[in-house]
């Protein structure tokens, strides 16, 4: 009885235990049940469809009656609250696309990529996104930063996006891809949009342009592979036609070069000959120099036995303006293309269509400058001091003459010859003369010398100079010597400041164990010019001139290269003010 009565307790009183047991579980699991659903409301889930949130409609609607109103300033600020506070709503992606349109309008571009980068979860697989891309693109394309543009615009060719949409996406990316995406990009880019409809044009101009630029394995390998994904395209059979047509004009091809290789201009024959070589380098063009002497007669008779004896199919050269102009007439007769690197006569090109001259817009800025230093600084009395080579003969020539058309009196004329650090016979000649200005088209290691020895002459005249003084290293080194300067700079001409010049200064010294001159620049991009017309031999049946006059301006060593003689554009003005270049208005 007494072991029962035991039993008994014992069972109750554990299932007392086991009550209050299970009644602490469930408080346990509640507290986290509820701790989890707080946890939740933390954190804001976007949702595929977004809520109605009315507070937005009414921001929204309120932005964009502003923005219609063309107050884009003020229609930024509801959008941007907007995306700040409402980030699930529905119409988060119309309130970024209405507020990149107004930072657009505005022409603030880096505002417009820096307010979409890090928010792709806010437009991706949205009603907006491809309106969105093409905002991002065309900005990217405004700041010049084509492969970024060209990628967004890819993007919307994949994505679902209008017919319009989709046609303006293709024109702008043709004719970025035509013109400024390089051979890297262009790759990349086709592999990333294989399926895209430009994937085989990109991949067609990929090849093209390392062949101009001399890859003919990395060519090889691109179109192994177009035969396999684009086997019957007609980008594909072009280049397959182009490496056919290319070895045998390598192989067969002569060249003719004309070029003062002795006498007093000598030097500059020689560095064009440098530079063009070096662009040819491992091509197997046969190069038949010819020496000019700086004479046009002499240059007469070199052209007609390269072209009637040496069977040459272009000539490069003369690289002097009187011998060209009468080297020229001949070739232009004889329908055979000729090209000056370094020629800096006005209108060359109009002897007739088969003669081409890359080194325009240098005359420009020496007719603005006479203009400039009599109708608005009133100057009258100029001296000019130059270097004595192609560049600084030329400005100096060309100074002078505009000029003398506006009665200016040109007191005294000096040059010095490369490698000079000490010029005081020039200075004294100057100071003797009392000009009221000094025209000096120098190099920017030049102008840092020749500014202060103007001043320890006690020379006054105002320094007047071209695009020479526009290097960072004038103000930097020249310090309180080169304030007030008034120079010009040459749209055309973006000499020794880009990489494509930092690329082909490597080359050079790595080939000749000399830093290289702008005719040496000259000289290679006469080389890429010709590299460019024999690239597209194979696409047609044009003729050699016929291609050379499709080519369009390109960015080359010397800066921009205009392969017609024509300048196009303005003469900007720049000064040095307390240690900092300044354009003038």
């Amino acid at each position: 009885m007494t072991l029962f009565l035991l039993t008994q307790y014992y069972i109750y009183d554990n299932f007392e235990l086991v009550k209050t047991l299970v009644r602490y579980n469930l408080i346990f699991i509640l507290c986290l049940f509820l701790c989890s659903c707080m946890k939740r409301q933390e954190i804001s889930l976007y949702k595929d469809k977004g809520e109605i949130i009315p507070v937005v409609d009414s921001l929204y609607n309120y932005s964009r009656d502003l923005y219609k109103s063309a107050r884009y300033t003020e229609a930024g600020i509801p959008l941007k609250e907007i995306i700040e506070k409402y980030p699930t709503s529905e119409k988060i992606d119309d309130a970024l696309y209405l507020l990149l349109l107004t930072k657009y309008r505005l022409k603030d571009y880096r505002g417009v990529i820096s307010t979409v980068r890090g928010k792709e979860q806010l437009y991706k697989n949205r009603p907006t996104e491809s309106e969105i891309r093409y905002v991002v693109a065309q900005s990217y394309y405004n700041i010049n930063e084509y492969h970024e543009a060209a990628k967004n615009y890819f993007e919307i060719l994949v994505k679902p996006s209008s017919a319009s949409l989709k046609s303006k996406s293709e024109e702008k990316l043709m004719k970025l891809i035509e013109t400024n995406l390089n051979f890297q990009e262009l790759k990349e880019l086709a592999g990333k949009y294989e399926k895209t409809t430009l994937s085989c044009y990109t991949l067609y101009t990929a090849a093209r342009r390392g062949f101009e630029q001399g890859k003919k394995y990395e060519v090889r390998k691109i179109h192994d592979h177009m035969k396999r994904i684009y086997p019957n395209n007609k980008y594909t059979i072009k280049i397959g036609n182009l490496l056919e047509i290319d070895a045998k004009v390598r192989l067969s091809g002569n060249i003719g070069f004309l070029a003062p290789l002795s006498g007093k201009y000598s030097i500059f024959g020689k560095r064009v000959r440098n530079g063009f070589e070096l662009a040819l380098k491992g091509k197997k063009f046969r190069i038949l120099e010819r020496d000019t002497k700086g004479d046009p007669i002499e240059a007469i008779r070199l052209v007609i036995d390269l072209i009637e004896k040496e069977d040459v199919f272009v000539i490069i050269g003369p690289v002097m303006s009187m011998p060209m102009i009468a080297a020229s007439g001949i070739a232009n007769f004889l329908k055979v293309p000729i090209i000056s690197p370094t020629a800096t006569e006005d209108d060359i090109p109009s002897i007739g269509p088969h003669v081409f001259q890359l080194n325009v817009g240098l005359g420009a800025q020496a007719r603005e400058m006479a203009k400039y230093a009599t109708g608005k600084l009133g100057y009258y009395r100029i001296a000019i001091l130059n270097p004595d080579d192609a560049y600084g003969n030329s400005l100096a020539e060309i100074f002078a003459q505009e000029a003398m058309k506006y009665h200016v009196q040109i007191v005294a004329r000096q040059s010095y010859p490369e490698g000079t650090t000490d010029f005081k016979t020039q200075m004294l000649f100057i100071k003797d003369k009392k000009p009221d200005a000094i025209y000096i088209p120098c190099y920017p290691n030049e102008a840092v010398m020749i500014a202060p020895e103007l001043r320890y002459y006690k020379i006054k005249a105002r320094i007047l100079g071209a695009d020479g003084w526009n290097d960072e290293n004038v103000p930097l080194k020249g310090e309180k010597y080169v304030e007030g300067v008034i120079f010009t700079g040459n749209p055309t001409m973006v000499f020794k400041n880009t990489e494509i010049y930092k690329d082909f200064r490597r080359l050079y010294f790595s080939q000749y164990r000399v830093e290289p001159s702008r005719e040496s620049a000259l000289g290679y991009d006469a080389g890429i010019f010709l590299s460019k017309a024999i690239a597209k031999v194979g696409e047609g049946t044009k003729s050699l001139t016929s291609i050379l006059q499709d080519i369009k301006p390109f960015a080359g060593a010397s800066g921009v290269i205009n392969p017609h003689g024509v300048f196009e554009g303005n003469v900007p003005f720049y000064t040095i003010k307390k240690g900092e270049i300044v354009k003038l208005k």
